[in-house]
């Protein structure tokens, strides 16, 4: 029943803000066709006018057609809120700018109380121009980079308007860490390609403020924390009435974002746990232990039964190339291991001694481990050694010819002939449990 309940009461608030737009929209369209041609080259004018003005820097003049723009019964057909931002900061208006900014910052929000608390966003408008006086806002005053509005924000701070607006600065430094504003340009395009919403230029509307979950992914809840702390702050020392419902449904706003903050962040560390019953066990098992075969080739060829416990390996193996065959015995210290890699160097007994180092490199590792929490891995090897032993037996003073013929010969040749030190490279693949 609950969950019908909001299912209905969810049908019904996208319905209204639907009908919300089309009802501005028609109310937009009504505007226009009062305006023929003479009225919308009188607007053009005004605004070129203004750019004029604001290129002089000409305060006077820049608000006197501000005023103008602004007054006409075309509102933000004529400037648009972030057209008239840009123009107040341009001119060093900080109380004009932060006032301007937060009322319509408070504009793209809807909020409804009917059992639930259901907040979502609003399209806003913008003007139907698309001339110098954008492009020359946009050049100087491009607000859609975050940094340059926190900057301007941070002049807001530093500057002598009274405290209220200060601390209305410092509570949208703050929601600006998290949102951008777009232009006209961004609201018209994405990536190079221009929507649907800019085939009208009379109608061009969308949702200002906001930001991606790709944008802003808190770590954690201590930036709700923080920002509703301040707000909770701002409403005690509040001095403004216009301002009062803003701060109260800015509250009850971040309240509900930090809920779904909450919620995804247990789901992505419930989705992380998951996966790491399954996949990241590895990071328990480095520098742990476990047994291995391997299998190598270089001058001839090695099997070895390799075992691990803690940090210390003991290769147990057979080998047979130009030097004979037989058994051999090195004892390795896993000194670098990550999920991927491993180093690690050996000495040991081979006709008679031998030292190297070997590195491992894992391309696959199990993602699961059973009820005795074994898991598997493959790695691809190169081992580098230095051998320090007996001549090779194909040139033995007994004239024997061949590691076979020779075989029972390898004791007595141990105790005869030079010993010299060789090097030798092995690759090879290995498959271990741990």
């Amino acid at each position: 029943m609950r969950v019908c309940l909001l299912f209905v009461l969810l049908l019904t608030v996208f319905t209204f803000a639907a009908s919300s737009l089309d009802e501005e929209k028609t109310a937009r369209r009504a505007l226009i066709e009062k305006l023929d041609d003479v009225g919308k080259k009188h607007l053009a004018d005004t605004r070129d006018s203004l750019l004029t003005s604001l290129q002089e820097k000409d305060v006077d003049a820049v608000f006197r057609y501000v005023k103008l723009l602004t007054d006409s019964t075309y509102g933000e057909y004529a400037l648009d809120k972030y057209e008239l931002l840009q123009v107040y900061l341009l001119m060093d208006q900080f109380d004009s700018a932060i006032v301007t900014l937060v009322r319509d910052y408070d504009q793209h929000i809807y909020s409804h109380r009917d059992g639930y608390h259901i907040s979502y966003y609003r399209n806003q408008w913008y003007s139907a121009f698309d001339d110098k006086l954008i492009e020359y806002l946009d050049a100087n005053m491009d607000l859609t980079k975050r940094e340059l509005l926190q900057e301007q924000l941070s002049r807001i701070l530093d500057s002598d308007v009274r405290s209220d607006y200060k601390d209305l600065a410092d509570l949208m430094y703050m929601e600006f860490s998290r949102d951008v504003i777009k232009n006209k340009y961004k609201a018209c395009h994405v990536g190079k390609l221009m929507t649907n919403i800019c085939h009208q230029p009379d109608f061009v509307n969308e949702i200002r403020y906001g930001s991606s979950d790709e944008e802003f992914a808190p770590k954690d809840t201590a930036f709700y924390d923080s920002l509703i702390s301040k707000i909770a702050d701002f409403q005690i020392k509040l001095t403004i009435p216009e301002f009062s419902f803003w701060a109260k449904k800015q509250l009850d706003f971040e309240k509900e974002n930090r809920k779904k903050a909450v919620s995804t962040l247990y789901s992505k560390e419930h989705t992380k746990e998951s996966k790491c019953v399954k996949g990241c066990y590895y990071e328990e098992r480095l520098y742990t232990g476990g047994i291995g075969f391997e299998f190598f080739v270089g001058m001839g060829f090695e099997v070895a039964l390799a075992l691990q416990n803690r940090i210390f390996i003991l290769d147990l193996g057979f080998t047979k190339d130009d030097e004979g065959y037989g058994r051999y015995i090195t004892f390795g210290i896993d000194v670098y291991e990550t999920k991927y890699l491993k180093v690690v160097p050996f000495a040991g007994w081979r006709n008679p001694f031998v030292a190297g180092l070997q590195f491992e490199y894992r391309p696959w590792i199990s993602e699961r481990t059973d009820e005795f929490k074994i898991g598997e891995y493959v790695t691809i090897k190169a081992k580098l050694e230095m051998r320090y032993g007996y001549k090779s037996m194909e040139n033995n003073e007994n004239g024997c010819n061949g590691a076979d013929e020779c075989s029972g010969l390898v004791e007595k040749e141990l105790d005869k002939g030079p010993r010299k030190l060789r090097p030798h490279i092995f690759g090879g693949v290995g498959f271990h449990f741990w």
